[in-house]
C-alpha cells in the first residue's frame, strides 16, 4: 500500500511539474515589457494624444505580432542586438530611431509621435 502512495506522489509532483513548465513558457501579452516601458517613458503623452490603449502596432504590424512594421524594424537595427533588457540602452535607441524618415511623406518617427500618430504611419483601430 505504501508503494502505491509513493507514486501517486510521484505521478501527481510530475504533473505539477510539467504544468508549472508549460504556464511559465506560455507567450507574454508584451513581447518586449521593457521596450514598451521606455516608450512609455520618453513618450509620456503619446496615448493620451492617440486616443488609444492599443501598444501593439507601434512595432508590429495590425494583426500580425510577428511581424514589425517599418518603426519595429528600424527600431530594431537601432538597437543593435535582440532582447535588450537595459533600459540605457533602450532609451538612447529610441533616441536615435525618432530621426529617422517615417513611411508617412515628409515626417519624421518623432513627428508622428508628437501629433500622437502610430510611428510608422499606421492606424491601430
Amino acid at each position: 500500500m505504501r508503494f502505491v502512495s509513493r507514486a501517486g506522489v510521484v505521478m501527481t509532483t510530475m504533473w505539477a511539474v510539467a504544468l508549472g513548465l508549460l504556464l511559465t513558457d506560455a507567450p507574454s501579452v508584451e513581447a518586449r515589457p521593457e521596450y514598451k516601458k521606455g516608450f512609455d517613458t520618453k513618450y509620456k503623452e503619446f496615448f493620451d494624444k492617440a486616443n488609444t490603449k492599443t501598444a501593439c502596432e507601434l512595432c508590429h504590424a495590425k494583426g500580425d505580432k510577428k511581424k514589425r512594421n517599418e518603426y519595429g524594424e528600424d527600431y530594431g537595427k537601432t538597437l543593435g542586438e535582440a532582447k535588450v533588457k537595459d533600459m540605457k540602452k533602450i532609451e538612447e535607441a529610441l533616441g536615435k530611431v525618432e530621426e529617422k524618415s517615417s513611411p508617412v511623406k515628409d515626417k519624421k518617427y518623432i513627428d508622428l509621435i508628437k501629433e500622437g500618430k502610430f510611428p510608422a504611419g499606421n492606424d491601430p483601430s
